[in-house]
């Protein structure tokens, strides 16, 4: 389906101006679009959010001014909203959960946004890490393969969170009396005069997703692009010691003479790999706490409303909210723990396969010793060095998932129950 839209968009625009057609390369996998980076640097824009990529983009400016006064204008609608709830209808479980939702929301768009901002630098190192050379292979074919599905994948997740903006602007601009009563007009608004005071209103619902969901998403957004780059430059790395295990050992001068030569150039970028792991190490933790305590409440409560909400646009919208904060979470758990369950084994498995298969002679005996030795250690400090702790308090992986659900059961049996 995505194949044939596209080819819709470029027959629209095949005989356009030169204008039309620049716009629709950036759909095309050839044109601007085609690059990871580059969506991830639109949906920071739309965040609000400068980046030295976008710096020198043509409007970027304006764009990043009318996504803050835009973001503002919401806040400010939901905060009335709010208020207006505390004073008429507090009476109401439902409305006391919805009103904590979108403050709630608010804080993890303010607080999301702002551990990008603020962690700009590492960002920016981490990035420049992945797109260069340091770590690499030695095998040319390989590594395209490996940049090639990490874009697509990336592309992927971006057009995906696009997308879903998209979806949710639609519904929302669909009116219905359930999204009347959960988004009720504040009754402030109406001094302004009825007229304008629905304009603003409806202004406001078709604008919340592309206001809000940018700021949500870029946070998952950066730092899960940026975990796929470090597993492939991981898996570069695995790449250089399962190479290893295919050095011909008949003459052990030289497998010994070649398997040291490559060990210390592996060793170097695993070093380099190390020291900026350490670095996605300090992100993953910092960002990973905020979606955490977020989901804990939220995703519980967005089910208790959705399932007094009856099936229509609106309630959509809410399931889809659902859906992503679910995915989100389980997303951040997969990629941190593939990190251990996968490469890191792998390279481990390597080690022990050259270190049984080594050859030993008597007349290199303390060359034999000397490199057994040391892909012993590189082996422990393999295996122990992938660990992603969150400030002592929980480690991303598939059993905080697990976790997350069972909490997030209690979460709604209790909002039921208070219901």
């Amino acid at each position: 389906m995505v194949n044939h839209l596209r080819l819709v968009w470029n027959r629209v625009f095949k005989y356009s101006s030169s204008e039309a057609v620049s716009v629709s390369k950036f759909w095309s996998d050839d044109g601007t679009g085609g690059d990871c980076y580059w969506l991830l640097d639109a949906m920071s824009l739309l965040a609000g959010v400068r980046s030295d990529s976008t710096s020198n983009w043509v409007g970027e400016r304006k764009i990043r001014i009318f996504s803050n006064c835009l973001f503002v204008f919401g806040i400010s609608m939901l905060a009335l909203e709010v208020l207006s709830d505390m004073y008429d209808r507090w009476d109401d479980n439902s409305v006391k959960v919805m009103a904590l939702l979108k403050l709630t929301s608010i804080c993890l768009a303010c607080l999301k946004t702002a551990a990008i901002v603020l962690l700009r630098k590492p960002i920016e190192t981490l990035r420049t890490f992945i797109l260069s050379e340091r770590v690499n292979s030695s095998d040319h074919i390989f590594d395209e393969l490996e940049r090639s599905n990490v874009n697509q994948t990336g592309r992927t997740m971006m057009r995906a969170m696009l997308g879903l903006i998209v979806v949710e602007m639609i519904l929302l601009s669909i009116p219905n009396q359930t999204m009347d009563n959960v988004f009720r007009m504040a009754p402030l608004l109406l001094r302004m005069g009825e007229p304008s005071a629905r304009v603003l209103h409806a202004l406001f619902m078709c604008s919340l997703p592309l206001f809000l969901l940018p700021r949500l998403f870029s946070n998952i957004a950066y730092i899960g692009i940026l975990i796929l780059g470090m597993r492939m430059r991981l898996k570069m790395l695995t790449h250089r010691y399962h190479e290893m295990l295919r050095i011909p050992d008949s003459d052990v001068d030289y497998y010994l003479e070649i398997v040291n030569k490559k060990l210390r150039k592996t060793l170097c970028q695993h070093m380099e790999f190390m020291r900026q792991f350490s670095v996605l190490t300090h992100l993953v933790r910092t960002t990973f706490m905020i979606t955490h305590y977020y989901s804990i409440f939220s995703i519980g409560a967005i089910i208790f409303m959705w399932q007094n909400m009856g099936f229509n646009g609106f309630s959509t919208v809410f399931l889809l909210t659902f859906v992503s904060l679910l995915l989100e979470y389980y997303v951040w758990c997969y990629l941190v723990d593939s990190f251990k369950k996968w490469y890191a084994n792998s390279i481990g498995v390597a080690i022990y396969e050259m270190c049984v298969h080594m050859p030993h002679s008597h007349d290199h005996h303390s060359r034999y010793i000397q490199l057994r030795t040391s892909l012993i250690i590189i082996w422990i400090n393999n295996s122990n060095g992938y660990s992603v702790n969150c400030f002592g308090l929980l480690k991303p992986s598939i059993l905080a998932f697990v976790d997350l659900v069972n909490i997030t059961y209690s979460m709604l049996m209790f909002l039921i129950n208070m219901g």
